[in-house]
């Protein structure tokens, strides 16, 4: 699906005593066929955060204020809300006491929100991690691996600015609100997040829990480029407008909320850049894209819970980086993510009508009875892999289907009628199926 992704940096050229800025921009720029990606590399001939070289006094000063500021343990934090399943791949990922201790420092930071603004947001007080220089790529690292890891974190702008001196990395970060702005953001979100968990059916199986989370974000969250939030879940569930990193990041917070293991998950889908989740329901792995699945009725339920062989049909994973593997600063990587290998809990496995032969088609009256009573009208169609998809599709939909509809309505005996002046039908070519929209009325409802 299309996604967009900026990612500024303004960081040290080198480890020295006072570093020079250099800038870096990495940028996914929409287009009709999916997201292509750009990427400019520019020096900038200044000192870091423009302060001039000679200024030792100055940072000595900034330095020892810093990390003071890091020692106070007198901070009250409302940043959190509680996951009942936390995600810690990411942190895992990290390979130098330097990256995780970064990580545990952006964790304990991003509430500390400063009035200082700039183009790039609200500063937060600067970071300061002892020990050996952090490289940018480091840091690209880092801050991904916490991203991932902690999704209801949503305020934290895509931009940092780092630098390197007497023997400490110095990193700011910056927030999208100002202090009172994500108070009252992280509060609305909180609420939004209880309210969606409360409807969630009270004796639900985790597949139950799941598929009413997956139908929520897409029946309340429009796929949008230019939203304010549209990365984050915040910009999902509380703006209803995202791209699919916030409905990614949106589904891995509601799901942890019901007690499912999920993970974020980065890529490829039609030549540009994507990203969507894995779960764990009823202990088997599946890949799940709700973006994908925000294509329209017909598009609904493509990808909800597919192995890694079918995800790979139209998606390509980023690679995984192992702890001992540096970050290129031009690629997307994902941390260490499961094998998924079951279509166990796929929801064409459960809701499809199986057709091995032309012969099977005949099933098709019956499971049109069995929609119009249950008061639904969608019918998938499974096709065994040996048989010709578009084969079976194109006699279905020449006539067939109105053959098995004109049947069914006899079964129903007036009671109910599937409406044959206007059917929809689309394929999920990656699991061979054919998905058909009837229209079917109560008629002594007077339709519904």
């Amino acid at each position: 699906m299309k996604s967009r992704n900026i990612f500024l940096i303004l960081g040290a050229s080198m480890c020295v005593t006072v570093a020079s800025v250099l800038t870096y921009a990495l940028s996914m720029n929409n287009s009709s066929n999916g997201i292509k990606l750009s990427s400019a590399i520019n020096s900038v001939s200044t000192s870091i955060w423009g302060i001039e070289s000679k200024n030792r006094d100055y940072l000595d000063s900034f330095y020892a204020a810093s990390a003071q500021q890091s020692e106070n343990k007198n901070q009250n934090f409302s940043y959190n809300l509680q996951c009942d399943i936390a995600v810690s791949n990411g942190f895992e990922g990290l390979s130098t006491d330097e990256e995780r201790t970064l990580y545990n420092k952006m964790k304990l930071y991003c509430d500390r929100i400063s009035n200082k603004l700039s183009k790039d947001g609200y500063e937060i007080i600067p970071i300061t991690v002892t020990g050996k220089c952090i490289s940018s790529a480091q840091i690209k690292k880092v801050f991904y691996a916490f991203s991932n890891d902690n999704p209801e974190i949503f305020w934290i702008s895509k931009v940092f600015k780092y630098g390197y001196y007497n023997g400490s990395n110095i990193v700011t970060l910056h927030s999208l609100f100002s202090k009172e702005e994500k108070r009252k953001a992280v509060e609305e979100f909180n609420d939004k997040v209880l309210e969606i968990i409360s409807k969630v059916p009270k004796y639900a199986s985790d597949y139950e829990k799941e598929l009413f989370l997956h139908d929520y974000i897409i029946d309340n969250c429009k796929y949008s480029k230019k939203a304010p939030h549209l990365f984050s879940a915040y910009g999902c569930l509380v703006d209803g407008e995202a791209v699919c990193e916030g409905y990614s990041r949106a589904a891995q917070i509601l799901f942890s909320r019901v007690g499912i293991e999920s993970r974020f998950v980065s890529g490829l889908m039609d030549g540009g850049m994507h990203s969507w989740n894995m779960i764990k329901v009823n202990g088997y792995w599946y890949q799940l894209d709700v973006t994908g699945d925000a294509g329209g009725e017909c598009q609904r339920y493509n990808y909800f819970n597919v192995d890694d062989d079918t995800i790979k049909k139209d998606h390509i994973i980023s690679e995984q980086l192992s702890a001992s593997q540096e970050w290129p600063q031009d690629k997307v990587y994902n941390f260490k993510l499961p094998a998924c290998n079951s279509m166990r809990e796929n929801y064409f496995e459960k809701n499809a009508i199986k057709i091995s032969s032309e012969i099977d088609l005949s099933k098709i009256t019956n499971k049109i009875v069995e929609i119009a009573k249950n008061g639904s009208n969608m019918l998938y169609i499974k096709i065994n892999k040996v048989v010709n998809i578009d084969k079976i599709k194109n006699k279905l939909m020449s006539g067939k289907i109105f053959e098995y509809i004109i049947k069914a309505n006899r079964i129903l005996n007036g009671k109910i009628k599937v409406s044959s002046s206007r059917i929809l039908h689309s394929t999920c070519k990656p699991q061979n199926v054919i998905i058909v929209k009837l229209e079917c009325s109560d008629q002594n409802a007077g339709g519904r």
